[in-house]
């Protein structure tokens, strides 16, 4: 039997951030996937599918309505997909970016 393919799932809550980003040469239709997590938990996420000109945007959600965003860092990860693994976690060949992000919540917004 064939072993079962991870399934992306997909983020329903409120818009956390959009990233925009400039994909490498020789990515176009590849899909790119963001992720947002604290203390080890994906607490937000985001795809898009690279094209092989122009600046391609993801927007990063909460993954669902009831996900709290609080003050405090975050472990942000854009993911390349180039192994068929959907996700925000780089595996064996993907291209990867890591950040932390320092959230805020001034009023109503995230800055």
């Amino acid at each position: 039997m064939p072993p079962a393919r991870y399934r992306h799932r997909k983020a329903t809550g409120p818009e956390i951030a959009t990233v925009e980003v400039t994909p490498p040469p020789g990515n176009a239709g590849r899909k790119l996937f963001a992720g947002l997590k604290r203390e080890g938990r994906i607490v937000g996420r985001g795809e898009a599918t690279l094209t092989e000109t122009g600046i391609v945007q993801a927007v990063v959600r909460a993954l669902d309505k009831n996900t709290q965003i609080t003050d405090g860092a975050y472990d942000f990860w854009l993911v390349i997909d180039r192994d068929g693994l959907q996700s925000c976690n780089p595996s064996f060949g993907d291209l990867y970016l890591h950040d932390v992000w320092q959230c805020r919540r001034w009023g109503a917004r995230w800055h």
